[in-house]
């Protein structure tokens, strides 16, 4: 009976992991706007709570890594929450900076998590990175919870600190929030940027 309950647990997680992995961008896709990009992801689980995501509108590609709280099933359902709140957020706004995009989601994950309730208990939420590139301007814009940016230009590294605020979570009652920062850095030829 334990060894038929393990089988069919194993097997739903599995059957989770394809799905997880057919909506997230890859390598490939990612080069098909930076040619010598790459991204590493390797999921500490069979379904993991880190997720990156990709997604092109007009002449901007957004780009963001997320680590969400937990891992497993856990960290998986609420990588779907922020996947496709994010999807949301871009699709139906072309005009919003990075920071602004940052600000949807926060208030997106809570109300999907009803922590913006008054008995709310669940602190769930996630950190991210996230960059808006425009391809014909060679702008970035980059916004971070609890995540840097790195750009190397010329033998220098310059860090663009997310800030200490994740997306989600119960807010405090009597604080009123700051919005995310927007960094707006202007690409010039041969920089990279990191972020994770």
């Amino acid at each position: 009976e334990i060894q038929d309950k393990n089988h069919k647990i194993t097997e739903s997680i599995n059957y989770a992991q394809r799905i997880q992995t057919a909506i997230l961008p890859t390598s490939k896709g990612l080069q098909e706007y930076f040619p010598e990009s790459f991204m590493f992801y390797k999921a500490r689980d069979v379904v993991s709570g880190d997720f990156p995501w990709l997604l092109k509108k007009g002449d901007n590609v957004y780009v963001a890594v997320v680590d969400c709280t937990g891992h497993g099933v856990p960290g998986a359902l609420l990588s779907f929450i922020g996947y496709f709140t994010l999807n949301n957020v871009v699709e139906h706004d072309e005009d919003l900076n990075a920071g602004q995009i940052c600000d949807k989601l926060h208030y997106g994950v809570r109300r999907t998590l009803r922590q913006d309730t008054y008995d709310a208990e669940a602190q769930d939420g996630m950190d991210i990175a996230f960059c808006k590139i425009n391809l014909r301007t060679n702008q970035i814009d980059y916004a971070g919870a609890h995540r840097p940016l790195y750009l190397l230009r010329e033998q220098e590294i310059i860090e663009y600190k997310g800030d200490r605020k994740s997306i989600g979570g119960i807010p405090f009652r009597k604080k009123v929030e700051k919005e995310f920062t927007n960094y707006q850095i202007k690409i010039e030829k041969n920089d990279k940027i990191f972020f994770f």
